[in-house]
């Protein structure tokens, strides 16, 4: 009979699976409506559309032209790398020799290769494919009228063109997803460069994902782990997650670079409700690893956050733990700036060329030839261990903010998409009266037993922990019982 733990993992993965399903249908929606329009724009509107595409491409082209790849950056060179790339970061934390958790590549897809194993979305019938094929053959009826002009030519060859496709063989790809996963041992997870998959974010955010590899069985055929999947006996690459997908293809470099990593056992859990399911049938506590997210704006760490904003507490053993942190990540960035490897996020190198004095202001404690970045750390018994590292938490988008949301936004003022407006100090949890999936609960408050300046977590460091009665023995909740830990 499957244990808790089992059914509960069963339904999160199945309910995942479920909304992959759901944000890959809308994502072909909000596509089909915008090439429709792109299509049917105005006299002028589409070559303008089509060359503002172009500038886009070429503008990104240009940028991550020079951008380092894995081997330059071991072999010594200097200069700007994608943030969001863990391929990178191993790399850095290799060259400065910094402790991390291990990981290494076992497959490269190229993007042709990366679009073929992603799998493939029925159009979905309703308006938005009505409108598509309404559009295209007003563009047929143009093209036959007035001729085929250069920028129509190249949306067709975009759209219909399949010779690249052609020329790959589908049962050789389809062999290698299989076989990079035969040296891959037992009780390691598979993630891209880019990303965890959506089941393991699904897992880990609940507090489902326990001490070792959460490895889930739907049938005697049919077990899914993190970043695989086994059909039969033999393990494969799961390459059709959405998350992992989307965040790909947002890169720079549209390839799919899969790396193996130890799952590493932290050294210390947090157990408390979960407040994600809150409210619903699978209501119930969770287990939390103890891990940890550094901010870096221009070379200096200037805050620390509990990852899971609602797990941690404001007490001693923290205090000191976030001062580690501190500690940690601010040497790794002294030796990358030292070294002058400065991380890039795509989407803020667009927001530089914005005309506007207020995305200009808003990026410029961002430069470009400095290190701001996140960096994310997991207590161990071999001590901090970095994760990986990604974009700063910036005012257009990047690292999100765990503990600080809502920190230094007004009530009212919020617009769905920024979580905080500050990340400085240390957070030990998010405010009471933030919802972490609510963005209205996005404000400052009452930052008391949640937030705390260094300066005053220095000074609760220096205190005392809380007195542990002789002969009281360590509280040992429900979730540790369910995972048989101690």
């Amino acid at each position: 009979m499957a244990s808790y733990i089992e059914v509960m993992r069963q339904a999160v993965i199945a309910l995942t699976v479920e909304a992959d399903k759901r944000a890959t249908r809308d994502d072909v929606r909000k596509m089909l409506a915008g090439a429709a329009a792109t299509i049917r724009a105005p006299k002028g509107g589409f070559d303008s559309m089509m060359d503002g595409i172009a500038s886009g491409l070429a503008f990104e082209k240009s940028e991550s032209a020079d951008w380092l790849d894995a081997d330059a950056i071991l072999n010594g060179q200097s200069g700007p790398f994608d943030a969001c790339d863990l391929e990178m970061w191993l790399a850095i934390c290799k060259r400065l020799g910094v402790a991390t958790v291990p990981g290494e590549v076992i497959l490269r897809l190229n993007r042709v290769e990366s679009e073929l194993v992603s799998g493939e979305s029925e159009i979905p019938p309703g308006r938005s494919r009505d409108a598509l094929i309404a559009a295209m053959n007003e563009m047929i009826e143009k093209a036959d009228r007035d001729g085929v002009t250069p920028e129509m030519l190249d949306l067709f060859n975009y759209l219909f063109d399949t010779a690249e496709q052609d020329a790959v063989d589908r049962e050789e790809l389809q062999e290698r997803l299989a076989s990079s996963m035969d040296e891959v041992p037992e009780g390691y997870m598979v993630r891209t460069a880019a990303c965890g998959g959506s089941e393991l974010k699904a897992l880990a955010g609940t507090g489902l994902a326990g001490p070792t590899t959460p490895e889930t069985r739907f049938g005697t055929d049919l077990e899914v782990g993190p970043g695989w999947v086994r059909l039969g006996n033999r393990r494969t690459l799961n390459t059709r997650d959405h998350r992992t997908v989307s965040m790909t293809m947002q890169r720079p470099k549209s390839d799919l670079v899969f790396i193996a990593r130890p799952w590493v056992q932290a050294s210390r859990w947090i157990e408390t409700m979960d407040p994600h399911r809150d409210g619903s049938p699978f209501a119930g506590p969770g287990r939390w690893p103890a891990e940890w997210r550094a901010f870096i704006v221009n070379g200096n760490c200037v805050g620390v956050s509990f990852y899971y904003g609602f797990t941690g507490e404001m007490n001693p053993e923290n205090a000191r733990m976030a001062l580690e942190v501190r500690d940690t990540a601010q040497r790794l960035v002294d030796g990358m700036m030292e070294q002058k490897l400065w991380p890039r996020y795509m989407k803020a190198e667009f927001a530089r060329r914005s005309p506007h004095a207020e995305m200009q202001a808003a990026l410029a404690d961002f430069g470009r030839e400095t290190v701001s970045c996140s960096l994310d750390f997991i207590e161990t018994d071999q001590g901090l261990l970095l994760i990986e590292g990604g974009p700063a938490n910036t005012p257009i988008g990047g690292a999100h903010v765990c503990s600080f949301a809502g920190a230094g936004l007004k009530k009212g003022a919020v617009d769905g998409r920024l979580m905080a407006k500050s990340s400085y100090g240390v957070a030990f949890r998010a405010m009471p009266h933030i919802n972490m999936m609510e963005p209205r609960t996005w404000h400052d408050g009452d930052r008391t037993g949640s937030i705390a300046t260094w300066a005053e977590t220095e000074a609760l460091a220096l205190t005392e922990d809380a007195p542990v009665a002789v002969g009281e023995e360590p509280k040992r909740g429900i979730v540790a019982r369910l995972f048989g830990r101690k």
